[in-house]
């Protein structure tokens, strides 16, 4: 009761400073005012409820404060001042993180005793102990330093952060002019990542002491009070409307600071990609707690932080701990999904103390009392309501995805294949497949399109038109490439068979011993595929439409077997039962007529090494760049294929710039400034690639190495001593070739393998970007192929203006110019 009215009041928090007794003699000793909230003048807070006289010691608690943070604050920003973060170990690193938690759990644990509950003891006592977290002041006994209102002690706690800024902004004054020569321009970044770093401290306390007056408690006559100020009537007086009016002005700091943060995650990929590292360093306390990839998380802490502390203003308590267990529960899976912290054990952390809180929350809502629980059984009815019927939708979807499959299939084709024995004919299938006019799906290729394993084989099975399997030696002993053959079998889906040069079929003994050729298959038990299925899988693949690739592999060979790829549905329109066979043998050469029917069939990749919008019927005489590769390498052959694809769109603008790809013991164009030199295993055994090295050295043209093969090695000294029969071909002199070969690895080599499953498509435009960039000579200028000062036969230095009769062996062929010039 209060002593003028006789209204009623609750006494909330402690209850001994209630004692009870008669109509306005219900305070304990000392106690006066609302709820028996405040002492009298010159009193303190006692431990059994009431208060007592303040003694000359009872200012200690207050000077103590005054020092110890002085102290600190000068200790703290001499640290922030001298570190180092290049030379801080991972220890130190975990150590200083683990601090950071630390701080933050208490806070949170301080947010935590503030919800409208009862807590028994131990917890009381465990919950005023951590209370010093959230600038609880009471500890300094204030009353005994100054006469102090309700007001005054809620302006002294917002003040206390106020008081650390301004003793770090004069150490920093000092510190810069007696240590670092008045560098203050130089040193500024030290000064915002001290101020930072304790505003991020501050964070929570200032917004819990902010919104302080607006936590208000109901009492029986339909008032309410202040929950830490409970002789404060709420909405009533003049000194709450001033209190909430100071709390509005003080949100403005961590409001401003969580803007200010917002601000500088945006700022730093584009500062990063500057190379602007002050940046870093004014904002490590943001960045630096983190990894690289999730240096946003600091965004997901704060926003966390921030509306944990709103919480407290939900007015039923019912409501308080589900928000915060909901709250706790997405902190706990967006740290597990992104493992966020720059140490393992910061992490490890993160996910302890989340649980614990989790079950703190659970054991909370035993000490519920007096809630209505109408409105908490509707919610959870509510949740169950949700729970059933999600699943509803969820098959729903599941059905009309599975449907949607059925009736169009993302996919047009799926490239079945063996990395190392066709992986770069796969990829420039893909290419080549997907310019087809008549494609207009997707082409499955893992090293593109695989983000998860487990959808391997569903892909195969429900997602694509038409399964192709590029039979090389090795494909039948890996396992995923059985299990997408098994996939594609049991789910009847249309099958093609590219069958490459020296390929042999599965016999017998293999089929039957499997699973001892192959001890790795039972990696696919997991996923329900037995032995059993793939040796069926192994006999039904021989049955299916097979096209065979020639011994040695053209553009004109890679076209036909597109045609018959994208035409292959007809082929197997046959009676239901019976394996359909269309086999097309391509080792013969094409006839004139062939080509020309391929060529108008096949107009979509007929420009290969004419950029689009340029003069169709650019000579390959004109052009300034040539190609030098091992055609008689099918996997070498597509690489170059594949390259020449990706170079187009970035030649568009510099059609004579476009790398003719030279057909065997053809001759180099006069007008060849630029070499492309693909390097692969064979490139210096090919007596045609030596002779065109040669020729390119004679036209002192430049030149660009480029690995395409894993095993490609520089040849040794003794490597032309050995070969001595092969360069006897190309030349009477080997000193000579051995010099240009020498030559061709001054420059540094581009890697650039479609094999690789590292090559994805972004990343093979990106080599190819950067050998565009060593064609211009954009960053460093080119090396050139130089024909060594020494006397060497006519016949090995063929002059400007010679041609070897290359058209009139191709008319003996039956090939005409306009064919040669399409194959480049």
């Amino acid at each position: 009761y209060t002593d003028t009215d006789l209204s009623v009041f609750k006494c909330w928090g402690e209850q001994r400073r209630c004692k009870g007794g008669a109509p306005g003699q219900t305070c304990a000793e000392g106690r006066t005012g609302i709820s028996c909230a405040n002492c009298i003048a010159g009193w303190r807070a006692s431990s059994n409820g009431g208060c007592q006289v303040c003694s000359g010691a009872d200012v200690a608690p207050f000077a103590v404060a005054i020092v110890a943070g002085t102290s600190l604050s000068v200790l703290f920003y001499m640290w922030v001042d001298t570190q180092d973060f290049l030379k801080r170990s991972m220890a130190m690193t975990c150590a200083s993180l683990a601090l950071g938690q630390f701080v933050t759990v208490m806070q949170q644990l301080s947010i935590t005793a503030k919800l409208r509950l009862a807590w028994p003891e131990p917890l009381a006592s465990v919950f005023e102990l951590v209370a010093v977290f959230s600038l609880d002041i009471k500890v300094l006994r204030l009353q005994c330093v100054f006469d102090s209102t309700p007001t005054g002690t809620f302006v002294v706690k917002l003040l206390v952060f106020a008081a650390v800024l301004c003793l770090v902004v004069p150490t920093h004054c000092i510190v810069v002019a007696c240590r670092h020569s008045m560098a203050f321009t130089e040193r500024l970044p030290s000064l915002i990542c001290a101020v930072g770093t304790i505003i991020l401290i501050f964070y929570i306390p200032i917004i819990m002491a902010a919104i302080g007056p607006v936590q208000c408690l109901g009492n029986p006559n339909g008032l309410s009070t202040v929950r830490e100020y409970q002789s404060v009537i709420c909405w009533e007086s003049g000194e709450h409307a001033c209190m909430v009016a100071i709390g509005v002005v003080s949100m403005i700091v961590p409001l401003s600071y969580l803007a200010m943060s917002a601000r500088a995650v945006w700022q730093l990929p584009s500062r990063m990609s500057q190379g602007d590292v002050t940046f870093v360093q004014k904002y490590a306390f943001l960045f630096m707690r983190y990894t690289p990839r999730r240096y946003w998380f600091v965004l997901v802490h704060m926003a966390r932080s921030l509306a944990f502390s709103f919480i407290t203003l939900v007015p039923v308590v019912v409501l308080q701990i589900v928000l915060t267990q909901i709250l706790m529960i997405a902190q706990l899976i967006v740290s597990v999904r992104t493992w966020p912290w720059r140490a393992y054990w910061a992490n490890m952390i993160e996910v302890f103390t989340t649980v614990v809180m989790l079950m703190l929350l659970c054991f909370s809502a035993f000490f519920v009392e007096g809630e209505p629980v109408e409105s908490v059984a509707w919610a959870a009815a509510g949740l169950i309501i949700l729970m059933v019927g999600s699943f509803v939708p969820s098959v729903m979807y599941v059905v009309f995805v599975h449907f949607s499959h059925r009736s169009r299939k993302p996919f047009k084709f799926f490239l079945c294949h063996h990395k190392t024995g066709a992986g770069s004919l796969a990829r420039l299938l893909k290419c080549m497949l997907q310019e087809h006019k008549l494609v207009q799906k997707g082409v499955w290729l893992d090293t593109d399109d695989l983000k998860d394993l487990t959808k391997l084989f569903d892909y195969a099975a429900t997602q694509t038109d038409i399964f192709v399997v590029l039979c090389s030696n090795e494909i039948f002993s890996r396992p995923w490439c059985m299990g997408e053959m098994v996939a594609a079998m049991h789910n009847g889906v249309t099958t093609a068979r590219v069958v490459l040069p020296g390929f042999t079929g599965p016999s017998p003994n293999f089929v039957a011993n499997y699973a001892v050729y192959v001890p790795d298959v039972t990696k696919l038990a997991e996923h329900g595929i037995a032995v059993a299925h793939i040796q069926k899988a192994l006999l039904w693949v021989m049955d299916q439409t097979s096209v065979v690739v020639p011994d040695v592999l053209t553009l004109l060979s890679a076209k036909v077997i597109v045609e018959e790829l994208v035409n292959v549905e007809e082929f197997v329109k046959v009676e239901e039962g019976t394996p359909a066979v269309a086999r097309i043998s391509l080792n013969r050469r094409l006839s004139a007529s062939m080509m020309g029917q391929v060529y108008k069939q096949a107009k979509s990749f007929s420009h290969l090494s004419v950029p689009a919008g340029a003069n169709a019927a650019l000579s390959i005489a004109v052009r300034t760049t040539a190609m030098l590769a091992d055609c008689s390498t099918m996997e070498t052959y597509a690489s170059a294929l594949v390259l020449v694809h990706m170079l187009r769109p970035l030649l568009a603008h510099m059609p004579q710039k476009m790398p003719v790809l030279l057909p065997a013991d053809s001759e180099m164009p006069n007008t060849v400034r630029l070499v492309l030199i693909l390097c692969s295993a064979g490139f210096f055994h090919n007596i045609a690639c030596l002779r065109a090295l040669m020729e390119a050295a004679q036209l002192n043209a430049k030149y660009v190495p480029i690995i395409t093969d894993d095993s490609f090695r520089f040849p040794l000294d003794t490597f032309f001593t050995e070969q001595s029969g092969t360069i006897a071909k190309v030349t009477s002199t080997p000193d000579v070739l051995a010099d240009v070969a020498r030559q061709t690895f001054q420059a540094i080599a581009i890697v650039f393998q479609p094999a690789l499953y590292s090559s994805t498509k972004g990343v093979l435009l990106a080599k190819a970007s950067e050998v565009v960039e060593r064609m211009g000579e954009a960053s460093v200028p080119l090396p050139t192929l130089s024909w060594p000062q020494v006397a060497t036969p006519a016949a090995d230095a063929p002059k400007n203006g010679e041609r070897r009769e290359t058209q009139q062996e191709a008319d003996s062929e039956g090939i005409g110019q306009e064919d040669l010039e399409d194959v480049n």
